[in-house]
C-alpha cells in the first residue's frame, strides 16, 4: 500500500520537480519503499510472520533513514505544496494529508502494524518522531502558511486550551500565584503551525502509541525460559551476560507496566490518563513553539 501510494505521489508530481536535487530525492523516497515492499516479498511467509514483530518496525526505521524523507518539495511532503480547499470536505480532509505529507502517518499508524510491548514501543515511536521531524520546514509550505490552514489551526488551538482547561486549572492551584498559562490565541503563524505539529508528533506519534501498548500488552512470563536464561547467563561472557541482564530489565519494566496500566482494575482511568498525557503534551508543545518563535525572532 505504501509502495502504491509513493509511486502514484511520484507521477502525480514528477512535472513540477525542476530541480535535479528534488527529482533525485523523490526517487530516494521511492527507491527505499520498493526496498521495502521486495524484502517482504522476498521472505518466505512463515519466517516473515514468525519475526514480524522485528521486520515491520525495523523496514519503517530503514525507510526514514533516508536523507530526503524530511525534506520538503519531495516525495509526499508534495501534498504540502498544494492549496487547501475549502468547506467541510476540505477541513476533514487536511488532516490526512498533513499527516501523510509530514510522514507521521508512519508513527502514529505502527501500533496498528504490530502490537509491541510498551518499552519497545517507546523506542520505536521515539526513533521514528525524531527522524521524521521537520516542523520548521513543514511550516514554511503553501499548505501550512494559506489563511485557510491559520484560521483551522487557530480554532484546533482553542479546542486543545479548553480541552486541557481542568488539568490547568488543577496545575495552578498546586503551583500557586507563580503559574502561568501559555496561550496561542494571539501566537503568530509560525508558533502556531509548530505547536500543531510539535503535539501531532509527540501526542499523537509517541505518548499515545505508548500509552495504547501499555494497556494492551499482556505479558506472558514462562517460568522455563527464566530458569535457561539463569543458565546461560552463568555460563556465557561477558557480553552475552550483559545483554541477558539487559533482556531482563526491559522484560521487567514492560511487566511492571502492563500490571499497573493493562490491569481490570484501571481501565476506569485509562481515558483520563490519555487525556491527562495528552494536554500535558499540548501545553508543553505550546512552550516550545513559543521558544523557537522568540528564538527566530532574537536571530
Amino acid at each position: 500500500m505504501l509502495m502504491l501510494f509513493q509511486l502514484l505521489n511520484v507521477l502525480n508530481h514528477w512535472d513540477h520537480l525542476q530541480a535535479e536535487e528534488a527529482r533525485l530525492y523523490t526517487l530516494l523516497v521511492l527507491a527505499a519503499a520498493a526496498l521495502g515492499f521486495a524484502s517482504t516479498v522476498a521472505l518466505p511467509p512463515r519466517f516473515y510472520l514468525r519475526h514480524r514483530s522485528f521486520l515491520v518496525p525495523a523496514q519503517r526505521v530503514l525507510l526514514v533513514l533516508s536523507p530526503s524523507i524530511r525534506q520538503t518539495g519531495v516525495g509526499t511532503s508534495l501534498i504540502l505544496e498544494r492549496e487547501p480547499r475549502e468547506g467541510m470536505g476540505g477541513a476533514l480532509r487536511q488532516p490526512l494529508a498533513i499527516v501523510i505529507a509530514t510522514k507521521l502517518a508512519m508513527p502514529i499508524t505502527q501500533q496498528l502494524m504490530v502490537l509491541l510491548p510498551p518499552v519497545a514501543t517507546a523506542a520505536v515511536q521515539a526513533v521514528l518522531v525524531v527522524l521524521t521531524w521537520n516542523p520548521a520546514g513543514y511550516c514554511n509550505t503553501p499548505m501550512m502558511r494559506h489563511p485557510l490552514t491559520v484560521g483551522r489551526l487557530r480554532r484546533l488551538a482553542a479546542a486543545l486550551d479548553w480541552a486541557s482547561l481542568p488539568m490547568l486549572a488543577a496545575q495552578s492551584v498546586a503551583a500557586g500565584p507563580g503559574f502561568v498559562v501559555v496561550g496561542m490565541r494571539e501566537a503568530g503563524e509560525d508558533a502556531l503551525c509548530y505547536a500543531g505539529l510539535t503535539f501531532a508528533s509527540a501526542g499523537l506519534g509517541c505518548a499515545l502509541p505508548v500509552l495504547l501498548s501499555a494497556f494492551c500488552y499482556q505479558p506472558c512470563p514462562d517460568q522455563l525460559e527464566e530458569a535457561g536464561g539463569s543458565a546461560r547467563l552463568r555460563r556465557g561472557g561477558a557480553l552475552q551476560r550483559w545483554v541477558q541482564l539487559a533482556k531482563r530489565a526491559v522484560r521487567a519494566v514492560d511487566w511492571c507496566v502492563a500490571r499497573t496500566l493493562g490491569g481490570r482494575a484501571f481501565r476506569l482511568q485509562r481515558p483520563l490518563l490519555m487525556w491527562w498525557a495528552l494536554s500535558y503534551t499540548w501545553e508543553w508543545s505550546k512552550i516550545v513553539a513559543n521558544m523557537t518563535a522568540q528564538a527566530a525572532a532574537a536571530a
